[in-house]
C-alpha cells in the first residue's frame, strides 16, 4: 500500500514539475517576444503527436459519445497546458501524502 502511494506521489511531483517547466516555456516566450502566450494543452500535444489527438476523437465520437468529445474534451484541450497539469498533479501530491504525524521533539 505504501508503494502505491509513494508512486501515485511520484507521478503528482512529475506533473507539477511539467507544469512548471511549461510556465517556464510561456515565461521565456515571454521575454523573448515581450508577449504573453499561454500554450494550451492540445496545441502541445498536436505538436508532440497529433495522430493519437485525431485518433482519440475519432473513438471517443465514434464509441463513446459525440458529446463527451464536443461538450467535455474540447474545452479541456483548449485550456492552458500549466492548468491541465497542475490541477491533477496538486490532487495526487494532496490527496495521497503520509498521513502520519511527524513531530520535531523526538
Amino acid at each position: 500500500m505504501r508503494r502505491v502511494l509513494l508512486i501515485g506521489r511520484l507521478k503528482g511531483w512529475a506533473l507539477l514539475l511539467g507544469a512548471l517547466a511549461a510556465v517556464g516555456y510561456e515565461a521565456f516566450g515571454w521575454w523573448r517576444d515581450g508577449v504573453w502566450e499561454s500554450v494550451s494543452f492540445g496545441a502541445a500535444w498536436a505538436s508532440f503527436n497529433a495522430n493519437s489527438l485525431v485518433g482519440l476523437g475519432a473513438f471517443i465520437e465514434k464509441s463513446v459519445s459525440p458529446w463527451l468529445w464536443s461538450e467535455i474534451m474540447i474545452p479541456v484541450l483548449l485550456q492552458p497546458l500549466w492548468l491541465v497539469l497542475a490541477l491533477p498533479g496538486a490532487l495526487l501530491t494532496v490527496t495521497l501524502r503520509s498521513k502520519r504525524r511527524r513531530s520535531i521533539f523526538y
